[in-house]
């Protein structure tokens, strides 16, 4: 668990500026995962989820990353593709 240290800030105004500077990266990087579940609840239907068997429950929760995963690459490739006819230069992600 990430947060702000219980009691009393630290005196020596250094150490106090760099557990600051670790808080502020730690809850950044919560907000991505946090984010991503949230996206994954709104759009996917993760919230929705309403198997009986536990094991059931964890395949469609592994679906549904799986085809978030998916279309985040075909977005990634279809932009590159375009980036391509529009420009000329060829993407990396597509071989000749």
């Amino acid at each position: 668990m990430n947060g702000p240290k219980l009691g009393r800030p630290p005196k020596d105004p250094a150490l106090y500026t760099q557990q600051k500077r670790i808080e502020r990266q730690e809850s950044g990087e919560r907000n991505v995962v946090e984010g991503k579940f949230g996206e994954g609840k709104r759009f996917y239907g993760l919230g929705r989820v309403m198997t009986r068997l536990q094991g059931t429950s964890e395949v469609a929760i592994h679906m549904t990353f799986l085809v978030m995963n998916l279309e985040k690459r075909l977005r990634d490739l279809l932009l590159s593709i375009f980036r391509w006819l529009i420009t000329g230069k060829m993407p990396t992600c597509v071989a000749r």
